[in-house]
């Protein structure tokens, strides 16, 4: 054979192997972008939103309170309008054990010094106690962090001698936003959302009012908030290279067992806030309050149930009522169970919220928040919110 004939079938088999590669490549690229189209750029099966990964497996809720009616109700349930569109995904967030540190000391001992109680401590176990002559307690726990201080010194009749005339709202939502800052341990970002109610000193403890003026004290409750689902926002440039995807976050209220209570709330006096650096008897200062909950980065996602799918839940018993007061009353006011004829739900106030406990629950837990109007079989009217699994779990 010729030098020349081998060196054909050399290049043939070259060749071959060309071709082959070419075509396994071809296929490759075709099942990606069949993939890409579907999921990433708006396919027939398509989703905006995170896949679904569940990397901590199944996921049981805590156990969830609830509140009851009356034995004689029998109440039907409707919906003012209709419901967004659920994402196709959540994120479910790991909560750190609590667990007891050098540096923890030093945050309760930061918080003393901010509160100008000096360096004197008691110790009951986990328990840092500090007390001061004016009546005021700080107690501290060292393994969950939670932080609780009540200054029963305040005089009322003095406090309501001096009381001003007229409330600048913003700018003592702005003082007690700065006096959180110095007491608590959590960064609540630019995302600081809170909820002010006014109060009346009543017999050792507290009733509210709807005229800022007539208040004794102003509780503020701070939430904290987490992305709760990531979507993947395109451009043409990223639909042909979906590497390139970036995402933006929708964040969402953390809740509690009473959802209007925040994981730090303060009740400040109606006074002058901003002497409160200056003060060493802390009379700007009725009670603070923080858990101190610790919430991992790490993060999971699954998939997430629809509106309607939770709101069945409702219906069906399997949710929890967790507010429910008459239009005129006192909320502060011991709840006792109410005739429902019928539960309206304003599908606008209703949303996506995390749940979590005083307790540590290793998760924090993504559920539906409804809102909304119930008729009462008296005539009346009271607001209600309803918390409802969001994603499908053991039980």
């Amino acid at each position: 054979m010729s030098k020349l004939s081998r060196t054909t079938k050399k290049f043939r088999r070259y060749v071959i192997y060309f071709l082959v590669f070419a075509i396994v490549v071809i296929i490759i690229q075709s099942i990606y972008r069949y993939i890409t189209s579907d999921q990433d750029i708006g396919g027939p099966n398509s989703s905006q939103y995170a896949y679904v990964n569940e990397l901590f497996g199944e996921i049981s809720y805590p156990s969830i309170s609830s509140m009851s009616v009356s034995d004689e109700s029998t109440p039907s349930f409707s919906i003012s309008g209709q419901f967004s569109e659920s994402a196709g995904s959540v994120n479910v967030y790991k909560v750190n054990k609590p667990r007891e540190t050098l540096g923890n000391s030093k945050k309760a001992q930061e918080i003393a010094d901010n509160l100008n109680l000096g360096t004197s401590y008691e110790l009951n176990g986990i328990i840092l106690t500090w007390r001061s002559p004016n009546k005021e307690l700080l107690e501290y726990n060292k393994l969950t962090n939670d932080v609780r201080f009540v200054n029963e010194g305040i005089n009322i009749a003095t406090l309501r001698k001096n009381k001003p005339n007229f409330l600048d709202i913003e700018k003592i939502n702005n003082e007690v936003s700065s006096i959180v800052r110095d007491l608590s341990q959590i960064n609540f970002g630019s995302q600081q959302d809170a909820r002010m109610s006014y109060l009346l000193s009543a017999g050792g403890g507290y009733q509210t009012t709807e005229i800022p003026e007539n208040a004794d004290f102003i509780r503020t409750d701070f939430y904290i908030y987490k992305e709760i689902v990531s979507t993947r926002a395109l451009t043409r440039a990223q639909e042909q290279d979906p590497t390139t995807i970036r995402t933006e976050s929708i964040s969402a209220r953390l809740y509690l067992d009473n959802p209007t209570q925040g994981t730090t709330n303060i009740i400040t006096s109606n006074q002058e806030l901003s002497q409160f650096r200056n003060d060493e008897s802390n009379d700007q200062i009725r009670e603070f309050n923080e858990l101190g909950i610790d919430i991992s980065e790490e993060v999971a996602t699954y998939s997430l149930r629809t509106f309607e799918q939770a709101w069945e839940d409702v219906q069906d018993g399997k949710a929890f009522l967790k507010y429910l007061v008459k239009q005129g009353e006192d909320p502060l006011d011991p709840y006792e169970p109410t005739n429902v004829k019928r539960f309206i739900v304003d599908p606008e106030k209703s949303k996506l919220g995390f749940f979590t406990t005083q307790e540590w629950t290793v998760y924090i837990f993504p559920i539906y928040v409804f809102e909304g109007i119930a008729e009462l079989q008296d005539g009346t009217t009271a607001e209600f919110i309803f918390y409802a699994k969001a994603i499908e779990t053991v039980e």
